[in-house]
C-alpha cells in the first residue's frame, strides 16, 4: 500500500513539474497587456511601423493599419534577427545534437524549428519574448484536442473526406512526436529538459509551424504580424510577404490594395474549406476555391466478363496504368469540372456497358450516356438527407449555439450545396448526350 502511495505521489509530482503551453489560459487583461508590450516592442525597433495588433473582447487578434497605404506599397521591412527561423537553432545549446540528428536522420525543418520555439518560449529573457507572449496557446485546428471532441466531430462529419484528413493529420503528428520523444529527447535528457520538451508542447509547436510560418530560401520563419493575421478569401486589403533579402537578412511586407488608416488587414492563402478547417478551424462564407471533397475507393473492383471492354473504354480517357491506383481523393471544383476523374472511377465500377448498338459513333455515344447517367445516379445518392431542404439546414445552423457544432454543420451544408451544383451539371451533360444521340 505504501509503495502504491509513493508511486502515485511520484506521478503527481511529475505532473506538477511538467509545463504545458496549451494549458495556459491568459485572461483578457493579460492578452491586452501582452499585445500592448508587443506593439511597443516593434515601435521601439521601427518607429515608422505602420501596423498595430488589437485584441477584441473574445480574445481574438486583428491587425490594423495605422496610416494610409498605397497599392502594393512595401510598407515594412524586418531585420531577420527579430524573428524566429530554423537556422537559429544552431545558435542554441542544442546545436551539436542538431548536427548529429541532421547527419543521422537528415534535415527536418519542422522538428528543429519546434525545438527552437519550445526552448525560446520558456526563456524569460528570450530576445523574442514579446512575440512569443502573443502566440495562441490553443491551436485552432480541429486536430488539436481531437480525442476529447471526437464524438461531436465524428457525428457531424461522418461520411466526409475532411474527417479522414483531420484524423490522419492528428495521428501523423502524434506518431512523429512519439518518435522524437523516444529517439531524441529521452536519450539526451542531459541536454533536453523533459518538463518542457514533452508531447503536448511539440504538438503545439507542430500545429503552429503548419499554420503560421513563412518559407523563404528553404527556411522557415515566424514573422511578426504575418503569424497572427486572420485568413480570408476576400481580395481586398491583403497583407503579404514580398521578398527575402539574403545580403542584409530582411523580409519585406506589402499590401495588395490601397487601404485607409484604421482598416483591418487579412491574408488570402487560396485555401479551400477542407484546408481552412484542417489548419485554422474555420470555413469561409464565400470561397472562390470551394470544391466537392470526394473519396472514391477501388477496393471492390469489378472483375467479370466485361472487364476487358471496360479497360478498353478506360484507355480512351487515360494513358497511365490504372492498377497503381487504389483510392482517388479529389477536391473537385465545379468551374473546372474534372470529368476525366469521374470517368476513370465509374468506368471501372460500372456493372454493365451496353455494346449492342451498331456503328462506332453510336456505340461510343451509348457508352458515354450510360456512364454519365451512372455517375449522376451515384452523385444523387451522396445527398443522404434529401428530406431536408437547404433552407431548413440553414435555419438549423442559425439556431445552433455551440460554436463547434455550428462550424461543422456549416461545412456540411456548403458541401451539400456544391454537390447539388454538380448534380445539375451532370444532368446537363446527360441532356447533351441525348441531343447528340438524336443527330
Amino acid at each position: 500500500m505504501l509503495r502504491l502511495c509513493l508511486i502515485l505521489l511520484f506521478i503527481f509530482t511529475l505532473s506538477l513539474s511538467k509545463k504545458i503551453i496549451s494549458n495556459e489560459i491568459p485572461s483578457l487583461a493579460d492578452l491586452k497587456l501582452n499585445v500592448f508590450k508587443f506593439n511597443q516592442w516593434i515601435t521601439s525597433l521601427y518607429p515608422n511601423n505602420p501596423f498595430e495588433i488589437q485584441v477584441n473582447t473574445e480574445g481574438n487578434y486583428s491587425l490594423i493599419v495605422s496610416k494610409d497605404v498605397k497599392e502594393n506599397e512595401k510598407v515594412f521591412t524586418f531585420d531577420s534577427k527579430y524573428f524566429l527561423s530554423t537556422s537559429k537553432v544552431h545558435e542554441t545549446e542544442y546545436k551539436e545534437i542538431i548536427e548529429e540528428l541532421k547527419h543521422k536522420y537528415g534535415y527536418d525543418e519542422q522538428t528543429y524549428f519546434s525545438i527552437l520555439l519550445i526552448s525560446e518560449y520558456f526563456k524569460s529573457d528570450s530576445l523574442y519574448r514579446p512575440l512569443l507572449d502573443i502566440l495562441p496557446k490553443k491551436p485552432k485546428t480541429l486536430a488539436f484536442d481531437y480525442w476529447n471532441k471526437k464524438s461531436i466531430i465524428e457525428s457531424h462529419l461522418a461520411g466526409t473526406l475532411v474527417l479522414n484528413k483531420i484524423v490522419d493529420y492528428k495521428i501523423r503528428i502524434e506518431q512523429k512526436i512519439e518518435s522524437i520523444i523516444k529517439y531524441i529527447i529521452e536519450p539526451n535528457s542531459n541536454i533536453f529538459n523533459n518538463d518542457i520538451f514533452n508531447q503536448e508542447n511539440f504538438e503545439w509547436a507542430f500545429y503552429l509551424f503548419n499554420s503560421s510560418v513563412e518559407h523563404f530560401k528553404s527556411e522557415a520563419f515566424l514573422i511578426p504580424y504575418l503569424h497572427l493575421v486572420d485568413i480570408t478569401q476576400e481580395n481586398d486589403s491583403l497583407i503579404y510577404p514580398t521578398s527575402f533579402n539574403i545580403p542584409d537578412s530582411t523580409i519585406g511586407i506589402a499590401i495588395h490594395h490601397s487601404v485607409k488608416k484604421g482598416q483591418e488587414l487579412k491574408r488570402n492563402k487560396g485555401l479551400n474549406d477542407d484546408s481552412a478547417l484542417l489548419y485554422y478551424g474555420k470555413i469561409f462564407k464565400s470561397n472562390e476555391n470551394d470544391c466537392l471533397s470526394l473519396k472514391l475507393s477501388f477496393s471492390d473492383w469489378k472483375d467479370d466478363a466485361l472487364i476487358s471492354k471496360r479497360n478498353e473504354y478506360f484507355k480512351k480517357h487515360f494513358s497511365f496504368d490504372n492498377e497503381i491506383f487504389n483510392v482517388i481523393e479529389e477536391c473537385m471544383d465545379i468551374s473546372t469540372f474534372n470529368e476525366r476523374i469521374l470517368f476513370f472511377y465509374y468506368t471501372m465500377m460500372l456493372d454493365d456497358i451496353s455494346l449492342s448498338s451498331t456503328g462506332e459513333r453510336k456505340k461510343e455515344l451509348d457508352q458515354n450516356k450510360i456512364l454519365m447517367e451512372f455517375i449522376k445516379t451515384n452523385f444523387e445518392a451522396m445527398d443522404t438527407i434529401k428530406e431536408r431542404t437547404i433552407e431548413e439546414d440553414t435555419k438549423k445552423i442559425n439556431e445552433e449555439s455551440n460554436s463547434l457544432i455550428k462550424l461543422l454543420l456549416s461545412y456540411k451544408l456548403k458541401q451539400r450545396i456544391i454537390l447539388r451544383k454538380f448534380i445539375a451539371k451532370l444532368s446537363e451533360r446527360c441532356l447533351l448526350l441525348l441531343k447528340d444521340e438524336s443527330l
